[in-house]
């Protein structure tokens, strides 16, 4: 745990990397409104900064993403070019992301983001539940594909 590395992203997003366990954990902070991705720009800079902190803090290596789906959101215009965006950074980032956290309805809409982009979408109620996922990916017991 000593060794975490943690950034602020242009948009607020919180990262923090644990070299021991490689896990990326991606939270947003609670605001007034959601984290919204809601026009390309918005959406660009997103994934920049994902791609950015994990060129700079993971020596090339796939992590397990850890996301909090709690105040976040997409603006389902936007979708077809997030897909394309997720499944790109996804390839060359992740053995696996594990989501946990957010509404119903933001659960729903990450399965089928992630059905679209040929990924599983690993949703999961809770943090624990979520990296218990990931414990069970890294043993084996689970496909890691996304």
């Amino acid at each position: 745990m000593e060794n975490l590395k943690t950034w602020r992203g242009r948009n607020g997003a919180r990262y923090t990397y644990d070299p021991a366990t490689e896990i990326i954990t991606l939270e947003f902070d609670k605001r007034e409104t959601a984290f919204w991705i809601s026009n390309e720009g918005d959406m660009r800079r997103h994934f920049q900064d994902v791609q950015q902190f994990w060129r700079e803090n993971c020596e090339g290596k796939k992590v397990y993403w850890l996301l909090n789906y709690d105040n976040f959101s997409v603006n389902h215009e936007v979708l077809p070019g997030y897909i394309e965006h997720l499944r790109d950074v996804m390839a060359e980032t992740a053995h696996a992301a594990v989501r946990y956290g957010g509404s119903f309805d933001q659960r729903s809409v990450s399965r089928f983001t992630n059905q679209k982009a040929h990924l599983n979408a690993n949703i999961c109620k809770t943090r624990e539940e979520a990296l218990q996922y990931i414990g069970e990916l890294k043993a084996g017991v689970r496909r890691a594909d996304g």
